[in-house]
């Protein structure tokens, strides 16, 4: 589930939409409860810029957010309309809603519907509820009333199936309106049909996988569907009503731990195989690749795009512990030197994001990425106040593969160590200062062995 949410709630939008528009309502819904959780429990029910479900690991009710988003945000509510429109089923078949499709989404995991929307021609107005217990649709049949009101005329669509979320649970059996008289349902041609619909003049796609019955201006109508258990027959009687459509998280890469202890020391094993000092030769980058990794890149967000960030030498020093020890130094002088790139306000809106891109070899990516290396970064905060989170990915397919991790509390420097196959792109998202001082490659079997000479929290 880490990689079905995006971080802007707006795209987000676009996915459940995608997701409506093929009938995959039961994932559709299941994402909403992900993907909207963290500002709903953190920001008391705002809609929130950005947001991810793996921030309430980290954050509690009051905190800043990485990347300091808009903490109300009109452009990321577009969930409330989508509900409207897709579970209460409410659209506009001709512009304006001068024809109407209500159609609204029940099952075993959602038995209960209540929807309206104001139009140019008055409300339109549904309510449907399943008369029977939910965890009772195995054991028999279950009855949808619905009742609709529209002040135009238009359609009512109906699912020929009743979905639990992983499958069908139930087929329609029959359908009556108020008196008990029987409804013939309606294909989706006959539909189209009855409401003389074109390409050309349709506002919304009557929904393929529906059935349909009409709807007459101004007259409140009321339905009853009946369905027949579908299982019963091959003799399953399991309810998955709390089935989780999505497959747990799988993480591809490891976070190997998060080192508070070696400080400046730490590169003598971090960086055993190579590295990249970050301003570290007065302003100037120490570069020490290792074979396997082609290149190194680091970019500022910016507008209009992303950018090179500047280097900065904050100095040398013979015994700050924080510092990285200069291999450069004479006479078997211990000198120790820091540069860094990086940030110490809190401006927001992502301007002051850091993406560190690391890029493996050409050989590496031809045999699949079979080989694992391990990559650590080192972080000296100016101020105790410093604090961001790092989301990592894959550097092509941009998908998460190991935990959001909060960085916080590191004046003394801290090392953050992954392990991983492929090409990496490390997302610095500002919560109050970036400091990046190193990208360092060590060496696998020294972490899997234990043989490094620190303990790694």
């Amino acid at each position: 589930p880490v990689n079905l949410c995006s971080v802007s709630q707006f795209n987000q939008y676009w996915i459940l939409q995608s997701y409506g528009n093929a009938g995959r309502m039961e994932q559709a819904l299941a994402s909403i409860k992900l993907c909207w959780k963290a500002p709903l429990e953190l920001g008391k029910g705002c809609f929130w810029e950005n947001s991810s479900p793996e921030w309430l690991a980290f954050l509690k009710e009051g905190d800043a957010a990485p990347g300091l988003p808009s903490y109300c945000h009109p452009w990321a509510s577009g969930v409330t309309a989508w509900l409207s429109h897709y579970m209460g089923g409410i659209r506009p078949v001709l512009p304006g809603y001068e024809r109407v499709l209500v159609a609204p989404y029940f099952s075993e995991q959602y038995p209960t519907v209540k929807s309206s929307i104001l139009t140019p021609n008055g409300e339109v107005r549904v309510n449907a509820q399943l008369v029977e217990t939910p965890g009772k649709l195995l054991r028999g049949g279950v009855t949808v009333h619905v009742s609709v009101y529209s002040p135009v005329a238009g359609m009512f669509g109906f699912q020929p199936e009743l979905h639990g979320p992983g499958r069908p649970r139930a087929t329609l059996s029959a359908i009556h309106t108020r008196g008990n008289m029987m409804v013939k349902p309606m294909t989706l041609e006959d539909a189209r049909a009855q409401l003389k619909l074109s390409r050309n003049n349709a506002s919304t796609t009557l929904p393929a996988d529906h059935l349909f019955a009409s709807l007459e201006a101004g007259v409140h109508a009321n339905f009853t569907i009946h369905y027949r258990a579908m299982n019963i027959l091959n003799g399953d009687t399991t309810s998955d009503k709390n089935e989780n459509p999505f497959p747990d998280p799988y993480y591809p890469a490891k976070i190997l731990g998060i080192d508070r202890l070696s400080r400046g020391n730490g590169l003598v094993n971090h960086g055993s195989a190579g590295y990249l000092l970050l301003g570290h030769d007065n302003g100037s980058d120490v570069v020490r690749l290792p074979s396997y990794i082609r290149n190194v890149s680091i970019w500022q967000h910016g507008y209009p795009g992303w950018l090179q960030p500047q280097r900065e030498f904050i100095g040398s020093s013979l015994d700050d512990p924080t510092y990285l020890v200069d291999e450069k130094a004479a006479n078997g002088t211990t000198v120790r030197r820091l540069g860094m790139v990086g940030y110490d306000d809190s401006r927001g809106g992502q301007i002051n994001e850091l993406l560190l891109h690391i890029e493996t070899a050409a050989s590496r990516a031809d045999d699949g990425g079979v080989s694992p290396y391990v990559l650590s970064v080192y972080f000296v905060a100016k101020s105790v106040d410093c604090k961001h989170v790092i989301r990592a990915m894959d550097l092509e397919s941009l998908n998460i593969i190991a935990p959001t991790t909060l960085m916080e509390d590191y004046t003394g420097g801290v090392w953050y160590t992954l392990q991983y196959n492929k090409s990496v792109r490390l997302r610095l998202s500002n919560i109050k200062g970036i400091r990046v001082s190193a990208i360092a490659f060590g060496k696998p079997d020294e972490y899997s062995t234990g043989r490094l000479d620190y303990t790694i929290e």
